[in-house]
């Protein structure tokens, strides 16, 4: 009979999940709740933080209030899928509606698609079209505006612009990417979806320094950073983007050289970069590289760096 009751218990043991947490939820900001003192972050969401403005609004703790909303003091079931920062990371529901889903929806957070895999895709797009919460605000991402916090050296377009002077001359393979017949590829609008759709091409060193984009084989094989920044710009310019550089950086400590897309957002400049998953502020490329020169998209006018 022992062995028996054994057998029950370790059965019962396999047919619950490993770990789960269900309860009161007390909502510390727009994407982070606690239940029975475990602190717990929402999957696949990124809201912004409790201090961060939005043009002037309080979107931090707008974020907050409408997660307190969803949540409506239901009680919160919550599927744990990894760990963040000594915090449980967890897909949680009230009444099996996804609560994650639902800020996504409001427009009070933004989907960390590297971590939610498209899930809340379409409903970002839906928020976006209706210019719902942050989108109605021209908000910087979470990611963005901790990183520009903790750099403290984030740079606007006019502060980019006084370390270049404009001068006479043309770069032959930029001029034939720009006159391009270009058919977009990505869907998605924005900036933010353009850099991920494009950076999952893989890189392919370009190994007759041509630098001359041919779209077709660039979304079939991939190509080198040049080659990233080009497709990037094309795309961005058929959505409407303009004051967009394509700017080429060397090495503070090699020979190497790369080249990226820049642009003005929420007022500072970003770099679209093949390496990194989302737009970074520029002054993190300028850490490893200093500018060389770049090209202005929309005139073609040529730009040198004084200090290079």
């Amino acid at each position: 009979m022992r062995s028996i009751a054994i057998l029950t218990l370790l059965l019962l043991g396999f047919s619950q999940p490993a770990f789960a947490l269900s309860g009161k939820a007390f909502v510390y900001d727009g994407d982070t709740i606690r239940i029975s003192g475990q602190s717990i972050r929402l999957w696949g969401i990124d809201a912004a933080e409790l201090t961060q403005s939005c043009k002037g609004a309080p979107c931090g703790q707008m974020a907050k209030y409408k997660l307190v909303t969803i949540i409506g003091g239901r009680d919160v079931t919550c599927e744990p899928r990894g760990k963040s920062y000594q915090r449980v990371v967890a897909l949680c529901r009230a009444d099996g509606r996804d609560i994650g889903k639902e800020m996504i929806r409001a427009g009070m957070a933004f989907e960390s698609i590297q971590y939610s895999g498209g899930a809340y895709t379409a409903d970002e797009d839906d928020a976006r079209e209706k210019h719902a919460g942050v989108w109605g605000m021209n908000a910087m991402s979470p990611t963005l505006w901790r990183m520009c916090r903790a750099e403290n050296s984030c740079i606007s377009r006019k502060q980019f612009l006084e370390d270049f002077r404009p001068i006479r001359g043309r770069i032959a393979p930029f001029d034939a990417a720009y006159a391009l017949d270009y058919a977009p590829r990505v869907k998605r609008r924005g900036v933010y979806a353009v850099n991920a759709e494009v950076n999952r091409r893989p890189y392919q060193p370009d190994t007759k320094r041509d630098q001359v984009l041919a779209p077709d084989d660039f979304w079939k094989h991939g190509g080198d950073c040049d080659k990233f920044a080009l497709t990037k710009m094309l795309e961005l310019r058929a959505q409407g983007y303009r004051k967009m550089v394509y700017l080429v950086l060397q090495e503070r400590d090699g020979p190497g050289a790369h080249a990226v897309l820049a642009l003005p957002e929420n007022g500072i400049m970003l770099a679209l970069d093949n390496r990194y998953s989302q737009p970074v502020p520029l002054t993190t490329l300028y850490q490893m590289y200093k500018p060389v020169y770049f090209i202005d998209v929309d005139s073609g006018v040529l730009w040198h760096a004084s200090k290079a």
